[in-house]
Protein backbone atom coordinates (compact mmCIF):
# COMPACT_ATOMS: atom_id res chain seq x y z
CA UNK A 1 0.00 0.00 0.00
CA UNK A 2 1.22 3.43 -1.00
CA UNK A 3 2.63 5.89 1.96
CA UNK A 4 0.68 8.72 1.69
CA UNK A 5 3.28 11.71 2.98
CA UNK A 6 3.84 14.56 4.92
CA UNK A 7 4.80 17.69 3.40
CA UNK A 8 7.56 20.12 5.67
CA UNK A 9 5.98 22.86 7.87
CA UNK A 10 7.84 25.64 9.56
CA UNK A 11 7.39 28.92 10.60
CA UNK A 12 9.27 31.73 8.86
CA UNK A 13 9.44 35.51 10.26
CA UNK A 14 9.17 38.37 7.22
CA UNK A 15 9.45 42.00 8.05
CA UNK A 16 8.29 41.52 11.43
CA UNK A 17 5.60 39.08 10.24
CA UNK A 18 5.41 35.39 11.58
CA UNK A 19 4.17 33.15 8.75
CA UNK A 20 3.61 29.35 8.04
CA UNK A 21 5.87 28.21 5.21
CA UNK A 22 6.07 24.92 3.37
CA UNK A 23 9.36 23.92 2.91
CA UNK A 24 10.12 22.44 -0.91
CA UNK A 25 12.04 19.34 -1.45
CA UNK A 26 15.43 21.16 -2.87
CA UNK A 27 15.50 22.28 0.81
CA UNK A 28 16.19 26.06 -0.33
CA UNK A 29 12.73 27.27 -0.63
CA UNK A 30 9.87 28.18 0.77
CA UNK A 31 6.19 28.91 0.20
CA UNK A 32 4.47 30.71 2.47
CA UNK A 33 0.53 32.48 2.84
CA UNK A 34 -0.23 35.79 4.77
CA UNK A 35 -3.90 36.53 5.90
CA UNK A 36 -2.82 40.41 4.95
CA UNK A 37 -6.87 41.45 5.81
CA UNK A 38 -6.53 45.00 4.09
CA UNK A 39 -8.67 46.02 0.77
CA UNK A 40 -7.37 43.51 -2.01
CA UNK A 41 -6.64 46.44 -5.72
CA UNK A 42 -9.47 44.16 -7.54
CA UNK A 43 -11.81 44.03 -4.38
CA UNK A 44 -11.92 41.51 -1.61
CA UNK A 45 -10.35 40.25 1.24
CA UNK A 46 -6.34 40.77 0.11
CA UNK A 47 -4.25 37.51 0.89
CA UNK A 48 -0.62 36.97 0.06
CA UNK A 49 1.32 33.80 -1.05
CA UNK A 50 4.87 34.44 -1.87
CA UNK A 51 8.31 32.45 -2.33
CA UNK A 52 11.37 32.91 -0.57
CA UNK A 53 14.93 31.58 -0.89
CA UNK A 54 15.69 29.48 2.65
CA UNK A 55 17.25 30.43 4.71
CA UNK A 56 17.97 33.63 3.64
CA UNK A 57 14.47 34.18 3.05
CA UNK A 58 15.02 36.34 0.38
CA UNK A 59 11.51 37.47 -1.89
CA UNK A 60 11.13 35.14 -5.08
CA UNK A 61 8.09 36.06 -6.08
CA UNK A 62 4.85 37.42 -4.54
CA UNK A 63 0.78 37.38 -5.14
CA UNK A 64 -1.25 39.37 -3.64
CA UNK A 65 -5.18 38.99 -4.76
CA UNK A 66 -8.59 39.10 -3.35
CA UNK A 67 -11.02 36.51 -1.58
CA UNK A 68 -14.54 37.21 -0.56
CA UNK A 69 -13.70 36.60 2.66
CA UNK A 70 -10.67 35.30 5.37
CA UNK A 71 -9.04 33.03 5.33
CA UNK A 72 -6.20 30.67 4.32
CA UNK A 73 -5.58 27.93 6.67
CA UNK A 74 -2.53 25.74 5.41
CA UNK A 75 -0.93 25.29 2.00
CA UNK A 76 -0.60 21.79 0.49
CA UNK A 77 2.03 21.25 -2.05
CA UNK A 78 1.35 18.88 -5.30
CA UNK A 79 3.68 15.67 -5.58
CA UNK A 80 5.51 17.08 -8.02
CA UNK A 81 5.73 20.67 -6.64
CA UNK A 82 4.27 22.03 -9.82
CA UNK A 83 0.92 23.22 -7.90
CA UNK A 84 0.10 24.44 -4.54
CA UNK A 85 -3.47 24.53 -2.96
CA UNK A 86 -5.33 26.72 -0.42
CA UNK A 87 -6.71 25.37 1.93
CA UNK A 88 -9.61 27.78 2.93
CA UNK A 89 -11.28 28.17 6.27
CA UNK A 90 -13.18 31.38 6.98
CA UNK A 91 -14.10 30.00 10.62
CA UNK A 92 -17.92 31.12 9.79
CA UNK A 93 -18.86 27.52 8.30
CA UNK A 94 -17.11 28.47 4.83
CA UNK A 95 -14.24 26.21 3.76
CA UNK A 96 -12.51 25.38 0.51
CA UNK A 97 -10.05 25.59 -1.87
CA UNK A 98 -7.80 27.08 -4.57
CA UNK A 99 -4.96 26.41 -6.86
CA UNK A 100 -2.03 27.79 -8.15
CA UNK A 101 1.01 27.45 -10.09
CA UNK A 102 4.82 27.08 -9.29
CA UNK A 103 6.30 25.53 -11.82
CA UNK A 104 7.27 29.19 -13.28
CA UNK A 105 6.35 32.46 -11.74
CA UNK A 106 3.42 32.48 -8.98
CA UNK A 107 -0.01 32.12 -10.50
CA UNK A 108 -3.42 32.30 -9.14
CA UNK A 109 -5.24 29.39 -12.03
CA UNK A 110 -8.58 29.99 -11.26
CA UNK A 111 -9.34 26.57 -10.10
CA UNK A 112 -10.97 25.52 -7.03
CA UNK A 113 -13.88 25.49 -4.90
CA UNK A 114 -13.92 28.76 -3.09
CA UNK A 115 -15.47 29.07 0.52
CA UNK A 116 -18.15 26.73 -1.56
CA UNK A 117 -17.63 23.84 1.00
CA UNK A 118 -19.53 23.15 4.45
CA UNK A 119 -16.53 22.59 7.49
CA UNK A 120 -14.01 19.88 6.90
CA UNK A 121 -11.54 18.15 9.61
CA UNK A 122 -8.72 17.13 6.75
CA UNK A 123 -7.45 19.22 3.94
CA UNK A 124 -8.06 18.72 0.49
CA UNK A 125 -5.11 16.23 -0.96
CA UNK A 126 -3.93 15.70 -4.31
CA UNK A 127 -3.76 12.53 -6.49
CA UNK A 128 -0.31 11.00 -6.94
CA UNK A 129 -0.47 12.11 -10.97
CA UNK A 130 -2.12 15.47 -9.84
CA UNK A 131 -5.16 14.69 -11.98
CA UNK A 132 -7.24 14.74 -8.85
CA UNK A 133 -7.84 16.80 -5.64
CA UNK A 134 -10.48 15.27 -3.21
CA UNK A 135 -11.49 16.24 0.22
CA UNK A 136 -14.24 15.13 2.33
CA UNK A 137 -16.41 17.91 4.17
CA UNK A 138 -19.10 17.01 7.24
CA UNK A 139 -22.37 17.72 6.30
CA UNK A 140 -24.29 18.55 9.56
CA UNK A 141 -22.41 18.54 13.26
CA UNK A 142 -25.24 16.60 14.74
CA UNK A 143 -25.99 14.58 11.76
CA UNK A 144 -27.65 11.49 13.87
CA UNK A 145 -30.65 13.89 15.33
CA UNK A 146 -33.52 12.95 13.70
CA UNK A 147 -35.41 15.72 11.79
CA UNK A 148 -37.53 17.86 14.24
CA UNK A 149 -40.99 16.33 13.62
CA UNK A 150 -39.54 13.05 14.69
CA UNK A 151 -37.94 14.39 18.27
CA UNK A 152 -39.71 13.02 21.26
CA UNK A 153 -42.35 15.28 22.76
CA UNK A 154 -40.81 14.32 26.01
CA UNK A 155 -37.41 15.17 25.29
CA UNK A 156 -35.95 17.62 27.68
CA UNK A 157 -32.10 17.42 26.95
CA UNK A 158 -29.96 19.21 24.18
CA UNK A 159 -31.26 18.75 20.91
CA UNK A 160 -27.67 17.72 19.79
CA UNK A 161 -28.32 14.50 22.18
CA UNK A 162 -31.59 13.30 20.84
CA UNK A 163 -30.61 9.52 19.20
CA UNK A 164 -30.85 8.66 16.17
CA UNK A 165 -34.32 7.61 14.65
CA UNK A 166 -31.95 5.06 12.59
CA UNK A 167 -31.17 4.23 9.16
CA UNK A 168 -29.33 5.81 6.45
CA UNK A 169 -27.65 8.98 7.73
CA UNK A 170 -25.33 11.11 5.86
CA UNK A 171 -21.89 12.43 7.78
CA UNK A 172 -19.75 13.59 4.90
CA UNK A 173 -19.75 14.29 1.15
CA UNK A 174 -16.52 13.29 -0.72
CA UNK A 175 -15.34 15.82 -3.30
CA UNK A 176 -13.50 14.61 -6.47
CA UNK A 177 -12.22 17.28 -8.32
CA UNK A 178 -10.90 16.26 -11.99
CA UNK A 179 -8.21 18.52 -12.74
CA UNK A 180 -8.16 17.61 -16.51
CA UNK A 181 -11.48 19.26 -17.29
CA UNK A 182 -11.78 21.18 -13.75
CA UNK A 183 -14.84 19.64 -13.02
CA UNK A 184 -16.19 18.33 -9.65
CA UNK A 185 -18.37 16.05 -8.13
CA UNK A 186 -20.24 15.48 -4.98
CA UNK A 187 -20.64 12.22 -3.28
CA UNK A 188 -22.70 11.29 -0.07
CA UNK A 189 -21.25 9.38 2.64
CA UNK A 190 -23.39 7.74 4.91
CA UNK A 191 -23.80 5.60 8.12
CA UNK A 192 -26.50 2.73 8.23
CA UNK A 193 -27.01 3.59 11.76
CA UNK A 194 -29.33 1.70 14.21
CA UNK A 195 -32.36 3.62 15.79
CA UNK A 196 -31.42 4.85 18.98
CA UNK A 197 -27.47 5.53 18.46
CA UNK A 198 -25.73 8.62 19.65
CA UNK A 199 -22.61 9.20 19.95
CA UNK A 200 -21.05 8.78 23.69
CA UNK A 201 -19.61 12.52 24.00
CA UNK A 202 -21.81 14.54 21.33
CA UNK A 203 -19.66 17.56 21.77
CA UNK A 204 -16.50 15.40 20.19
CA UNK A 205 -15.57 17.33 17.13
CA UNK A 206 -14.27 14.33 15.43
CA UNK A 207 -17.68 13.27 15.10
CA UNK A 208 -18.49 16.71 13.07
CA UNK A 209 -16.90 17.87 9.86
CA UNK A 210 -16.33 14.57 7.97
CA UNK A 211 -13.19 12.20 7.63
CA UNK A 212 -9.71 12.76 9.88
CA UNK A 213 -7.40 11.93 7.32
CA UNK A 214 -8.39 12.20 3.56
CA UNK A 215 -5.65 10.81 0.86
CA UNK A 216 -4.94 9.11 -2.54
CA UNK A 217 -3.90 5.12 -1.77
CA UNK A 218 -3.01 5.75 -5.87
CA UNK A 219 -4.59 7.99 -8.48
CA UNK A 220 -7.71 5.03 -8.41
CA UNK A 221 -8.38 4.47 -4.77
CA UNK A 222 -9.19 7.55 -2.18
CA UNK A 223 -8.76 6.17 1.34
CA UNK A 224 -10.08 8.10 4.36
CA UNK A 225 -9.93 7.77 8.17
CA UNK A 226 -12.57 8.01 10.16
CA UNK A 227 -14.06 9.60 13.72
CA UNK A 228 -13.21 5.98 15.28
CA UNK A 229 -9.52 5.29 13.53
CA UNK A 230 -11.24 2.65 11.17
CA UNK A 231 -9.90 3.32 7.64
CA UNK A 232 -11.72 2.86 4.25
CA UNK A 233 -11.05 3.19 0.65
CA UNK A 234 -13.05 4.02 -2.44
CA UNK A 235 -12.14 2.84 -6.10
CA UNK A 236 -12.74 5.75 -8.58
CA UNK A 237 -15.61 6.64 -10.12
CA UNK A 238 -17.00 6.68 -6.66
CA UNK A 239 -20.75 6.18 -6.27
CA UNK A 240 -23.61 8.74 -5.66
CA UNK A 241 -23.74 7.47 -2.26
CA UNK A 242 -21.65 4.83 -0.57
CA UNK A 243 -23.22 3.73 2.83
CA UNK A 244 -20.83 2.18 5.87
CA UNK A 245 -21.68 0.03 9.01
CA UNK A 246 -23.00 2.43 12.35
CA UNK A 247 -19.46 2.98 13.64
CA UNK A 248 -19.31 2.55 17.73
CA UNK A 249 -20.27 5.42 19.84
CA UNK A 250 -17.44 5.67 21.76
CA UNK A 251 -14.46 7.01 20.29
CA UNK A 252 -10.56 6.42 20.83
CA UNK A 253 -8.84 8.81 23.08
CA UNK A 254 -7.47 11.40 20.91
Amino acid sequence: MTAITSQTTIDIAVAGRRLEATLLRDGRTVVAYDNVMGRAAEGGVAHRLARYAYPELTLIDELVYGLPTCCIDSLVVSPSERLVLTYLNSGQGENGYELFGLDGPLRRLGVGEVFTLPPMWAPPAFSPSERYVTCAPGTDSTWWCPPEDQWPDDWTGDEWSIPSAGGPTDFATVVVHDLHNDHATRHRLRYDLPAGWVPDDVDDSRWAYGPLEVGFVDDTNIRLRLADDTTVEFGLPLAEVSTLPAPPTGLPPG
